[in-house]
């Protein structure tokens, strides 16, 4: 269960509490989790799971030859700035001699160790893609992505972005931010997300004040930053999200946690199913109804066009014809019940 954008940034906002202590030191705690040690705090780094300052105990892994050069790198260096890319889900702690530790909290999860040369020093997982690769000494370049930057976009940017046939799936394809917190922007802006428009400064300016607004971390079902309107599940309050991320995430119990959240996967799942088959059911019943009333329709149509082509309006023919018609799109709406 990956962290989604905005709940990187508001991540980020408490880990900014992190910057100019020093690294003192960097293990490894199971396949794929790390702990870093940051000062007075141990930061838990578990790509794409979680990132989090931890109040538990973890005891390290014998440390491989990648670790310790790792560890050499980066031990006794402070921690000058860490930020979030482009509000997108990475992760960057800027070091003070020139190196950077990216965290990649999408797909698999990474962690990049990239040298003051701008180049791939140790990776946790090496992967090429089209666009982009990741080995040594090779330079390392940040994900891509055409969607907007919620925290840098204008609003004649915004008001490009509609060009699906419902509210939410142009916010979706338009703007780098998780569905599940756009869909919880259109709920507090009282905006039906399946309408096929809105007035959209006040849909531009809720996102906005969304993301300015004052953190209220807990965990509901999974952890949050912020109360969701938009989810059924009761809502705990935490001193902080790194707190919620802590406890959620307790590595002795995260077998339990990971199948709380198989679990909700699983019911969504089968709530999904369901309806896929009554909407399978309806568009079987649909279609018999159609291949029964074939010739009729062939007709109806047929007489549809003549009358077109001698010149009649089409109000006119749904008078005539006793139909609707949507000129529009050409559709014709008929009564078979």
């Amino acid at each position: 269960m990956a962290l989604s954008n905005f709940e990187v940034y508001a991540l980020v906002k408490e880990l900014k509490a992190l910057e100019g202590a020093y690294v003192n030191n960097f293990q490894q705690i199971d396949k794929g989790i790390f702990k870093m040690r940051i000062g007075g705090e141990t930061l838990i780094v578990w790509p794409p799971e979680t990132v989090h300052i931890t109040n538990y105990s973890y005891q390290a892994m014998p440390p491989s030859s990648l670790v310790m050069h790792v560890k050499k790198q980066v031990k006794g260096k402070r921690i000058e700035h860490i930020e979030q890319y482009k509000f997108d889900r990475v992760i960057v702690f800027s070091l003070s001699n020139g190196f950077k530790i990216v965290v990649e909290m999408f797909s698999r999860g990474n962690i990049i160790l990239v040298g003051p040369d701008g180049k791939t020093d140790w990776a946790m997982r090496y992967e090429t893609w089209s666009d982009r690769v990741i080995k040594p000494k090779k330079p390392y370049n940040y994900p891509m992505t055409t969607r907007l930057n919620p925290i840098t976009m204008t609003f004649d940017e915004f008001d490009k972005i509609f060009t699906q046939k419902d509210i939410i799936r142009s916010l979706v394809k338009g703007i780098n931010m998780s569905p599940a917190y756009l869909e919880e922007v259109c709920a507090r802006a009282g905006i039906d997300k399946n309408a096929s428009d809105c007035d959209r400064k006040i849909l531009f300016e809720k996102i906005k004040e969304f993301l300015n607004s004052e953190m209220q971390p807990g965990i509901q079902g999974k952890p949050v930053p912020i109360k969701l309107i938009t989810r059924k599940e009761p809502f705990v309050p935490k001193d902080s999200f790194n707190q919620a991320l802590d406890e959620f995430y307790f590595l002795p119990e995260r077998k339990e946690a990971h199948d709380r959240t198989l679990e909700h996967i699983l019911n969504e799942q089968k709530s999904a199913l369901e309806n896929m088959k009554e909407e399978m059911e309806r568009s079987k019943k649909i279609g018999d109804k159609i291949y029964e009333h074939m010739n009729e329709l062939q007709l109806l149509f047929e007489k549809i066009n003549e009358m077109r082509k001698e010149g009649m309006e089409w109000d006119r023919i749904e008078r005539v014809l006793n139909i609707k018609i949507n000129p529009k799109d050409k559709t014709v709406e008929i009564d078979m019940s």
